[in-house]
């Protein structure tokens, strides 16, 4: 029976060996945003094996800052070498005008990507060549000097969608209270008082409950007779769809 041996390329094995220490900072206004622990789980989900450990065992660096921005919540990513040389050529920023859990998915996904194939640290800087003495004989012709690589541009942000479904949104609700007055169901015009209660949950249509009161009617039929009014007035809507009751 034959037998197979495969082989890869050295720095292959080597990039596919290296350990990541997390950190994530959540800057004023992103405090719900994705935590170190939710983001390790991602990552590692989507790559089937361990990535982030303690520092003392790792060989890279990865910083992720949420912050707020006027285009909304933005998620940079900041990688570098253990001993903090940048490997910055693949850094990118994620940024969403929704609630931030938006970010989620291409959050794990980029971090995934970058962590499995991590660029390599950036070149430093040559030093500079200090010039031959003049005015001697036999000095020797400077060389040219050599001209330093172009700085790396900026990379653009990733906008994600809007439509893209923030998983933790939470729900929100506005509680109000406006006059209200009935005339045709009571004797006479009556005043009264509405109180709404609106909840807005994610992705789904805003629900509206409300209540009304009015001051109660008295209608005489004689000296002697005669009736007593109430009216009260709950509703409950959702989108164009309502339903109303009164007692």
């Amino acid at each position: 029976m034959g037998r197979f041996r495969l082989t890869f390329p050295p720095r292959m094995l080597a990039e596919a060996s290296m350990l990541v220490v997390l950190s994530v900072q959540q800057g004023e206004g992103t405090e719900s945003c994705m935590s170190a622990a939710q983001l390790q789980r991602g990552v590692e989900k989507r790559l089937r094996r361990p990535v982030f450990v303690e520092a003392a065992r790792a060989n890279l660096r990865l910083a992720v800052i949420f912050n707020k921005t006027s285009a909304g919540t933005e998620a940079r990513i900041e990688l570098a070498s253990i001993d903090g040389t940048p490997r910055g050529t693949r850094s990118r920023s994620l940024v969403t005008s929704s609630h931030c859990s938006a970010l989620d998915d291409s959050l794990a996904l980029s971090v995934a990507l970058l962590v499995d194939q991590p660029p390599d640290p950036e070149p430093e800087a040559a030093p500079p060549i200090a010039p031959a003495p003049t005015g001697e004989p036999g000095a020797a012709t400077p060389a040219p000097p050599i001209a330093s690589p172009p700085a790396a541009r900026p990379p653009t942000p990733i906008t994600i969608p809007a439509d893209v479904v923030a998983a933790r949104e939470p729900w929100h609700a506005r509680f109000g209270a406006v006059a209200a007055a009935a005339w045709g169901a009571l004797p006479g015009i009556k005043p009264g008082l509405a109180l709404y209660l609106k909840l807005l949950p994610p992705h789904f249509l805003p629900i509206l409950l409300q209540g009304e009161g009015f001051w109660s009617a008295t209608a005489q039929r004689d000296e002697s007779s005669g009736a007593r009014f109430r009216l009260l007035s709950p509703a409950s809507r959702c989108a164009q769809r309502s339903m109303t009751a009164r007692w």
